[in-house]
C-alpha cells in the first residue's frame, strides 16, 4: 500500500514537472511571438518615421528652390528693366542729337565719316577693338578737335575715372557681343535700326574717327619712316605729299584679323566592350525549379559543405568540396577543389539532392544539377494563359510533367512567361514562354519538331532572339 502511495506521489510529481515544463515552453513560445511582434511594430514605426522626415525634406527641398527660382526671376526682371530703360534713354538721346544736328546742318562739318558701303557698326567695332586690344602709345592721338584748333587734349578731372571705367567695360561687352553674332569671314548681319542709332550716337559723343583707305599725309609719311624698301621689289616707294596739303588725323593701323579659336573637337564615346562572362570548372549550380528557400530557409555554409563532404569524398583522402555560396536568385552554388572537376559532381546527383534538402524545410519541387556552362533559349508561341497560370499558381509542377511526357524533362532547367510591356495576364488569351536547356542538342530537337503539345494546344518553338 505504501509502496503505490510512493508510486502515485512520484507520477504525481514528474506529471507537474511535464506540466510545469510544458507552460514554460507556453511563455516562452509567446514571449517570443510577443518579442517579434513588437520589433515589427518598432520597425514599422520607424519606417513611418523616415517617411514622414523624408517627405519633410522633399518639401523643404522644394520650397528653397521655389524660394531661389524667383529671386533668379527677380534679378533676371531687374537686369531687363535696367536694359530697357538705358535703351529708351539712348534712343531719347539720340532723337534729341538727330534734332540739334539738323539746326546745326550746314554750318559745321560732321565729325562721323565713313567709306562707301561700310555700315557704321563695323567702324565703330573696329575703333573698340583697336582701343581694346593695343597698347597705348606714348602720345595719345589728337582728336579731330584738337588738330583742327592747335591745342593739347584736355585731360578728364579724377571723379570722372569711375564713368570711364564703366564705359570701358560696357564697350568691352557691346564688341564681344558683337564678334558672337558675326564671327570671322561672315558678311556683316543687317543691324536693327535701333542698335544703328545708338553706335551713332556714342561716336558723335566720343568723335571717334573711324579708320579710311584713303592715303594721307601722315599715314604716308609714317610708312616712309617705318616700312624699309626692298630693293629687289617692283614696288615703288609711296610718293610725297606736297607742302600745303591738308593734313588729315592720323587713322589708327589696320588691326590683323581676328579668327576665333578652333573649338576642340568633341572625344569619340567609347563604345563599352560587351564582357563575356568567365565560364568556372570548378562550380555546380543546385537548382530549384520552383521558388527557391527564403533567406530564412537556408542552412548554413558549413553544415552544406560538411554533408557534401560525406557524399562526394567517401573514400577519398583529400576534401572535394571548396565551398558554397548562394546566388542573386537564390540557388546554391557549388565549388570543387582542384583538380576535382564540377562535372565529376554529376553522378553524385541523387544523393546530393538528398543531403541538401535534409537541410531545408523545402523538400518538396524538383531541383536539378548543372555545371557552369552557357544555356540554349527557345521560346513557345500559343502557351494558353488561362491554364498556365493555373498551374503557375500550383508551384508550376504540371509545365514539368507536360515536358516530360514529350521527352523534355532533365534538360530543361527553368521556364519564363513572356508578357507584353503594360500588360497583365489576363489580358491575353495565349502567350508565349522561354525555356532555358542546358544541351544545345536538346533545344535543336525542339525546334526540328516545330515545336511541343501544351495544356492541349500545339505550341510553336521558335529559337529566341535577345
Amino acid at each position: 500500500m505504501e509502496k503505490d502511495a510512493a508510486e502515485s506521489a512520484r507520477l504525481q510529481k514528474e506529471a507537474e514537472t511535464e506540466a510545469a515544463r510544458l507552460q514554460a515552453e507556453k511563455d516562452a513560445a509567446k514571449a517570443a511571438r510577443l518579442q517579434q511582434e513588437a520589433e515589427a511594430n518598432a520597425a514599422h514605426l520607424q519606417a513611418e518615421k523616415d517617411a514622414a522626415e523624408s517627405a519633410r525634406l522633399q518639401k523643404e527641398a522644394a520650397r528653397l528652390q521655389a524660394e531661389k527660382d524667383a529671386a533668379e526671376i527677380a534679378r533676371l526682371k531687374a537686369e531687363r528693366d535696367a536694359v530697357e530703360e538705358a535703351r529708351l534713354r539712348a534712343m531719347n538721346d539720340s532723337a534729341q542729337e538727330e534734332e540739334s544736328q539738323e539746326e546745326l546742318r550746314g554750318k559745321k562739318p560732321s565729325l562721323w565719316r565713313t567709306q562707301p558701303g561700310q555700315p557704321e557698326l563695323e567702324a565703330l567695332r573696329y575703333s573698340a577693338d583697336t582701343d581694346l586690344d593695343t597698347p597705348a602709345p606714348a602720345e595719345a592721338a589728337p582728336s579731330a578737335a584738337a588738330v583742327g584748333s592747335g591745342t593739347a587734349p584736355v585731360a578728364w578731372p579724377p571723379k570722372h575715372s569711375p564713368l570711364l571705367a564703366a564705359l570701358e567695360s560696357l564697350l568691352a561687352r557691346a564688341v564681344a557681343t558683337t564678334t558672337a553674332l558675326q564671327l570671322e569671314g561672315e558678311e556683316i548681319p543687317p543691324y536693327p535700326p535701333t542698335i544703328l542709332a545708338l553706335a551713332r550716337t556714342l561716336c558723335r559723343r566720343v568723335s571717334l574717327t573711324p579708320p579710311t583707305s584713303t592715303p594721307t599725309f601722315a599715314s604716308v609719311a609714317a610708312t616712309a619712316l617705318t616700312t624699309p624698301i626692298d630693293p629687289r621689289s617692283n614696288t615703288s616707294p609711296p610718293a610725297t605729299a606736297h607742302h600745303g596739303t591738308r593734313t588729315e588725323p592720323l587713322s589708327p593701323p589696320l588691326a590683323p584679323p581676328r579668327t576665333a579659336d578652333p573649338l576642340p573637337a568633341p572625344p569619340k564615346k567609347r563604345q563599352p566592350r560587351r564582357r563575356t562572362r568567365q565560364r568556372s570548372l570548378h562550380c555546380a549550380i543546385y537548382r530549384w525549379l520552383g521558388a527557391p528557400p527564403l533567406s530564412v530557409e537556408r542552412p548554413s555554409e558549413a553544415d552544406i559543405v560538411e554533408a557534401l563532404e560525406g557524399v562526394v569524398s567517401e573514400g577519398s583522402s583529400a576534401p572535394r568540396i571548396h565551398g558554397m555560396s548562394w546566388t542573386p536568385a537564390g540557388h546554391l552554388a557549388i565549388h570543387t577543389r582542384s583538380p576535382f572537376l564540377a562535372t565529376q559532381l554529376l553522378p553524385f546527383f541523387p544523393r546530393i539532392d538528398t543531403a541538401i534538402k535534409r537541410h531545408t524545410t523545402r523538400l518538396e519541387g524538383r531541383c536539378v544539377l548543372d555545371v557552369d556552362i552557357p544555356w540554349t533559349w527557345v521560346v513557345l508561341h500559343g502557351v494558353p494563359a488561362k491554364a498556365f497560370w493555373e498551374v503557375m499558381d500550383n508551384e508550376g509542377h504540371g509545365i514539368w510533367t507536360e515536358l516530360t511526357s514529350q521527352g523534355y524533362g532533365e534538360e530543361v532547367l527553368k521556364y519564363h512567361p513572356m508578357l507584353k510591356s503594360g500588360r497583365s495576364r489576363d489580358d491575353e488569351d495565349h502567350l508565349s514562354i522561354k525555356l532555358a536547356f542546358t544541351e544545345e542538342g536538346s533545344a535543336k530537337r525542339l525546334l526540328a519538331q516545330s515545336g511541343v503539345f501544351l495544356f492541349g494546344a500545339h505550341c510553336r518553338a521558335v529559337k529566341y532572339r535577345p
